[in-house]
C-alpha cells in the first residue's frame, strides 16, 4: 500500500510538472499566435551539458555550421539544412585551462575555419600557464583538422604572439582572421616588457597563414567586398570620448582610408546590415542612447543618409539582414514584464515599421545569438542559449515570415 501511495505521489508530481511545462508552452503559442512569425521546428545541438553558442555560419552544401564552449571545452557542430546533426568535434582543454570558440567561416569545400582562444596558456618565455593564445583550426566537410595555426607567428622566442582572436570571415580564395598580437621587447633598463597591437591574418584556402601585420584600431567586424578590400567596422576610447571608425584596407594589408565618426554615431553595439549582395550600399545598425538609425554609407566611407526609427521595448541588436523586398530582419533581446529578457526576431517593414515579431517566451532564455536565412523564401533558422536548470544547450529555431506579416 505504502509503495502504490509512493508511486501516486510521484505520477501526481510529473503529471504537475508536465501540465506545467504545456500551460507555459500553450501560453507561448498563443502570445505568438498572431506574431507574423510561424516556428517549424527547432532542434538542440552540442554537447548536453552546458553548451554556449557563439555563431551560426552556412556551410557550402546547404547545412549548417554552429560553434560555442561548453566548461571550458570548445566545440564545432555540422548539421545538414534541417538541423540535423552530422558530426561534432571538441577542442580539449588541458586541466587549468579554457578553450572557445568564437567566430567560423565557411569554405568552398564543405570545410569550416574555426577561431577563437584558449586561456591559461602556457607561455614559453616564462613557462606560467598564466597567458592566452589565439586558437585557429581549419576543419574539411567531415570535421576532420586540415590545419592549424600555432599562436607563435613568427618564432618561439614569444617575438609577436597572437593573443586571440576577434572576428574571421572568407577573403577572396582564403580567409581573414582579425584579433590581438603580444610583442616582446625590452625597457630601458633591459627588463622584458610586451606590448599589444590588434593584428590581421591572411590565410590561404587550407588555412596556411600567409602574412600577418599588427595595425592601429579596432578590427572586429569585418565586410569583404567583391574587388579584394575588406570594410572594419569598430570603436576605441580616446582622449576625448569614444570613437567610432571605418576602416578600409587592401588584400595586401595595407590602410586605404579611414573615417572617424563620433559616439553619438557609431559605437561598439554598432554593426553591419547584412544582405545577400556583397556589392550593395553599405548599411550600419546604429542605436546609441537607444535611438536607432540606420546609416547609408558611400564608397568613400561617408555616412550619405541617416533614417531613425523606434526599436521596440529597448530592444538589444545582435545581428540584422535586409531581405531583397525591403524588409529588414532583426535579433536580439527586450526587457520583458515577467522575464528580465525576452529573445526576439522582428521584421520591419521597408518604411521601417514592424511587419513581425516573434518572442521566446520560454523564461529561461536570454538572447538571439545569432540568425541565418534558409534557401526557403521567407524562413530563417535562429540560435540561442536555453537553459532547464541544471544544464544549458544550444538551440536552433527555423522560423517562417508569413506573406502579409500582420503584427
Amino acid at each position: 500500500m505504502e509503495s502504490f501511495q509512493g508511486n501516486l505521489v510521484g505520477l501526481k508530481k510529473i503529471i504537475v510538472i508536465a501540465g506545467v511545462l504545456a500551460l507555459a508552452f500553450s501560453v507561448g503559442a498563443f502570445m505568438n499566435l498572431f506574431s507574423g512569425f510561424t516556428v517549424e521546428r527547432e532542434v538542440i545541438v552540442g554537447p548536453e551539458k552546458f553548451s554556449e553558442p557563439g555563431n551560426l555560419v552556412k556551410a557550402s552544401d546547404g547545412g549548417y555550421f554552429v560553434i560555442g564552449s561548453e566548461t571550458g571545452i570548445a566545440w564545432a557542430t555540422k548539421t545538414d539544412a534541417d538541423g540535423k546533426v552530422l558530426w561534432t568535434v571538441e577542442e580539449p582543454a588541458p586541466a587549468g585551462t579554457a578553450a572557445h570558440f568564437l567566430t567560423a567561416a565557411a569554405s568552398s569545400d564543405g570545410g569550416v575555419l574555426l577561431c577563437g582562444r584558449r586561456d591559461g596558456f602556457v607561455e614559453k618565455a616564462t613557462g606560467r600557464a598564466t597567458g592566452r593564445a589565439g586558437l585557429i583550426l581549419r576543419l574539411d566537410k567531415d570535421g576532420h583538422e586540415i590545419n592549424r595555426i600555432d599562436p607563435y607567428l613568427k618564432d618561439p622566442e614569444n617575438i609577436d604572439r597572437l593573443i586571440g582572436t576577434f572576428a574571421c570571415s572568407n577573403w577572396g580564395d582564403g580567409f581573414m582572421v582579425s584579433g590581438g598580437a603580444r610583442v616582446a621587447d625590452k625597457s630601458a633598463n633591459g627588463s622584458p616588457v610586451t606590448h599589444g597591437f590588434p593584428t590581421i591574418l591572411r590565410l590561404n584556402g587550407n588555412g596556411t597563414l600567409l602574412w600577418q601585420k599588427n595595425m592601429d584600431g579596432d578590427f572586429n567586424k569585418p565586410l569583404p567586398q567583391s574587388n579584394g578590400d575588406i570594410i572594419f567596422l569598430g570603436a576605441h576610447g580616446e582622449d576625448d570620448g569614444d570613437k567610432g571608425f571605418l576602416t578600409r584596407i587592401d588584400r595586401d594589408g595595407n590602410i586605404l582610408k579611414v573615417v572617424k565618426y563620433p559616439s553619438s554615431l557609431i559605437d561598439l553595439a554598432s554593426r553591419w546590415v547584412g544582405s545577400s549582395d556583397q556589392d550593395r550600399g553599405l548599411q550600419i545598425l546604429s542605436y546609441p542612447a537607444n535611438i536607432a538609425a540606420i546609416l547609408e554609407i558611400g564608397p568613400d566611407l561617408q555616412i550619405t543618409k541617416k533614417v531613425e526609427f523606434d526599436l521596440p521595448d529597448g530592444m538589444g541588436v545582435s545581428k540584422a539582414y535586409k531581405l531583397p523586398d525591403g524588409t529588414m530582419i532583426m535579433s536580439g533581446a527586450e526587457h520583458g514584464t515577467i522575464h528580465s529578457r525576452i529573445p526576439v526576431l522582428i521584421a520591419l517593414r521597408p518604411d521601417l515599421s514592424v511587419r513581425a515579431k516573434h518572442e521566446f517566451l520560454g523564461g529561461n532564455e536570454f538572447h538571439i545569438v545569432d540568425f541565418l536565412p534558409t534557401v526557403k523564401r521567407d524562413e530563417f533558422v535562429t540560435l540561442r542559449f536555453v537553459w532547464d536548470g541544471e544544464k544549458g544547450n544550444a538551440a536552433m529555431t527555423f522560423l517562417k515570415l508569413s506573406n502579409d506579416g500582420n503584427n
